[in-house]
């Protein structure tokens, strides 16, 4: 063999060896990129989101002011979790946080829950007054920021309806007949008091109460930090679970019926749908959902299809009422929810309200962003046709050496 030919051989070997390692090296130093361009930590803080768990003002909020309730409520002493968690469905999530907050006073409070899971970061705020009515606003932040509000709708408890179902569809119809109003506004409410509860399966639940003076209505609102049980209902950290209980109502009539009439206040699109999103992914059972969809978010308010009546349950009936006006030159649609109960001492209703999560409901959301995905991909066929070019070279070159034989 000429040098000419042994020194073209001996550089196809020289390069065949340094593509053969970069194919080798090409994915650890992908993992590594991968690595350091994740989401930030909430472990070494999160601007806007982390710093603004300690009662900074968020949106759509009040200065809370006065005898302040104030506990970071993830565990034991309200610190964040860091562990590995397998969830109901056996599903395991790794690096997961979470952070919730609540401030308030006697009137006002306010729950910030973050949480971090997987390559997922979100948040959401709810703001619940009694004041002049009970009132529950959701916010949602799917990046976790303040600044990027992609869902918000509003809750108003406005009155309980004493009527005769004229019709007998068992429900309440704007045509029933009113016998008496029990209007919210007008009403006189205790102070919220806040609590820490922890459940049967020692899962950690933040507790607030209110109820009218006179005790004929109280309102329980429960959060978790982590998919928890009470009740016989699982609560995910991305919704807060609301008992509606009713007792020693003064009727007028022995057979009517009651009916609590909901406000729901948003600029997205609503729907009734007959099976709420936690029971598509097997966490409910009978229940009912009014959705609420921006252009890529959905939030909800859902019950279940059974009310408890002096201790015996009974189906439940929802009539959705909708009704447009013009405000300021602009047509707005306020869409009004009522609930009806059978005639009783004592009832017991738990609707929910939230968001759909990306991270708590992995099947309407992609596990991994896409951007990570297609980085994936290319490092995939990046690798492939590295080995590829490897291996013609190689066998080129003893192809080239048989034939100089």
């Amino acid at each position: 063999m000429n040098p000419i030919k042994k020194s073209f051989h001996s550089l196809l070997i020289i390069v065949l060896t340094i593509i053969m390692l970069s194919a080798t090296m090409m994915p650890v130093l992908a993992t590594e990129g991968n690595q350091k361009h994740q989401g930030p930590n909430p472990e070494n803080g999160n601007e806007g989101t982390a710093n603004s768990q300690q009662g900074s003002q968020g949106p759509g909020s009040q200065n809370h002011s006065g005898n302040q309730y104030q506990g970071n409520h993830s565990g034991p002493q309200g610190q964040q979790q860091h562990q590995n968690q397998t969830s109901h469905d056996g599903q395991q999530k790794r690096y997961q946080y979470r952070r919730m907050n609540c401030t308030g006073n006697n009137t006002q409070a306010r729950i910030r829950s973050y949480w971090q899971c997987n390559n997922s970061i979100e948040s959401i705020e709810i703001d619940f007054t009694t004041d002049p009515e009970p009132t529950l606003t959701v916010y949602y932040m799917p990046s976790g920021t303040i600044s990027d509000i992609q869902l918000t709708f509003k809750i108003a408890l406005k009155n309980i309806l004493e009527f005769t179902d004229k019709n007998h569809n068992n429900r309440y119809d704007l045509s029933d007949e009113i016998h008496s109003t029990y209007l919210f506004k007008s009403i006189q409410f205790a102070n919220i008091t806040y609590d820490n509860i922890t459940t049967a399966n020692g899962e950690d639940l933040l507790q607030m109460n209110i109820q009218t003076l006179d005790g004929v209505f109280t309102l329980d609102l429960f959060m978790a930090d982590t998919l928890s049980m009470y009740n016989n209902q699982t609560l995910t950290p991305s919704e807060m679970k609301l008992d509606f209980t009713i007792q020693n109502y003064p009727y007028i009539n022995n057979t009517s019926k009651l009916t609590l009439v909901l406000e729901l206040m948003t600029e997205h699109n609503r729907s009734l749908i007959p099976e709420s999103y936690d029971e598509q992914q097997g966490y409910a059972q009978n229940e009912t959902a009014l959705s609420i969809n921006s252009k890529h978010y959905s939030g909800f308010l859902s019950w279940l299809n059974q009310v408890v009546v002096d201790g015996i349950s009974k189906p439940l009936t929802a009539t959705v009422l909708d009704e447009e006006h013009t405000h300021n030159g602009t047509v707005e649609k306020i869409q009004y929810l009522s609930f009806t109960y059978p005639h009783g001492t004592e009832i017991i209703h738990d609707p929910k309200i939230g968001v759909i999560s990306q991270s708590i409901y992995p099947d309407l959301f992609a596990s991994t962003p896409l951007s990570e995905i297609i980085s994936n991909i290319t490092i995939a066929l990046s690798y492939i046709i590295s080995i590829c070019i490897a291996a013609v070279l190689f066998f080129g070159i003893i192809f080239l050496r048989r034939r100089q034989i």
